[in-house]
């Protein structure tokens, strides 16, 4: 009863294909005029489907400045676990570590490695190919939404949103557990944080610690933004534009940041990208507390018609056009290579 009270007082916490609803009708519209269901696939020409769906994150992160994203090492599900070992030691990997599959989205899968043995369970749970990363660690991190309707056009910043890590505060008297059943966000991801924090729900957290209890800031895992427009200026404009830049053929998406702070970053230093995503990327500033639904809808709306607007301005010059034929080939690999991995996941936990 306490989840489903949360549910119905927070439109937030809804299932995406009913927050989703009028861009069902806005992306059939855009069909209709375009004569093609896979419109949107001349917007990020420098990225598979555009960044749709099944697009690497390894492929990606080769296409930024090379100082600007951690190092990454990709881990194929064929390799045993002392060649894993022999890569990480060439390329001086130590940890704590990062990873996460090299096709996902959302944050799945993706976990902290303190140790070895973690690693090693991660591996015996998911066999698909994943990288490694250095854990950042910074405090601060920040989504960048922007757009640019053609290669003659300044960028433009849609939004600039904190994140703020799913965690709880300790009082001195409450268990880690009873701390997650005070917080509304923690409770609704209880039943994953217990695989790896059951051991510790017992125990009772001092006053004031700070527990995160995820090291991702994604909103599907339980993580919460704050509006950062006011930080939106020239020297940021300038940073993200010179990102995009280097990504020939990239005309609209989010970057994913992890900082020492907001300055910083305008001065191009003590960052690091840690995603970048195209056209499958969520404007998150629908997502702040306060924000009413109608508000988020009218966000995604104007995304939407931007996402149109560069596909029809980027649609005679684009290079690596594919059909309707060539995107439902895509998107039903991409599909079944996500059952594959839900059974396994199912396979494995049996």
């Amino acid at each position: 009863m306490k989840r489903v009270s949360i549910l119905l007082r927070n439109w937030e916490y809804y299932p995406w294909q009913i927050v989703y609803l009028p861009v069902y009708f806005y992306y059939l519209f855009c069909v209709l005029r375009t004569g093609r269901f896979f419109y949107f696939g001349q917007v990020n020409s420098n990225m598979r489907n555009a960044g749709f769906f099944g697009n690497t994150k390894t492929e990606m992160y080769a296409s930024l400045p090379t100082s600007s994203y951690p190092t990454t090492l990709l881990l194929t599900a064929t390799m045993t676990m002392e060649q894993v070992r022999e890569s990480m030691m060439n390329i001086g990997f130590e940890y704590p570590l990062i990873v996460k599959p090299n096709i996902g989205e959302r944050g799945e899968q993706l976990e902290k490695l303190d140790h070895e043995q973690d690693l090693i369970r991660y591996r015996n749970t998911y066999s698909f190919d994943c990288i490694l990363q250095p854990f950042i660690d910074y405090d601060f991190e920040c989504s960048i939404f922007c757009y640019r309707l053609q290669s003659s056009n300044p960028i433009r910043i849609t939004s600039v949103v904190g994140k703020k890590f799913l965690q709880v505060i300790g009082d001195g008297q409450s268990s880690l557990e009873a701390l997650i059943n005070k917080d509304d966000r923690a409770y609704l991801q209880k039943e994953s944080l217990a695989k790896k924090w059951h051991t510790n729900f017992k125990e009772i957290i001092p006053q004031d610690e700070v527990v995160i209890l995820r090291p991702n800031a994604n909103h599907s895992k339980g993580a919460s933004f704050y509006n950062l427009n006011m930080a939106n200026d020239t020297a940021l404009q300038q940073i993200v534009d010179g990102w995009c830049q280097q990504m020939k053929g990239f005309r609209y998406g989010r970057f994913d940041i992890r900082c020492q702070s907001i300055e910083d970053l305008k001065a191009n230093q003590y960052y690091k990208i840690i995603e970048v995503n195209g056209i499958g990327a969520e404007p998150i500033d629908m997502y702040i507390p306060g924000t009413s639904v109608w508000k988020s809808w009218k966000i995604l709306i104007f995304h939407w018609r931007k996402m149109y607007q560069i596909s029809r301005i980027n649609e005679p010059s684009v290079s690596n056009f594919f059909s309707d034929k060539e995107g439902w080939r895509e998107l039903l690999a991409y599909r079944k290579f996500k059952r594959e991995i839900a059974q396994k996941l199912i396979d494995s936990s049996t």
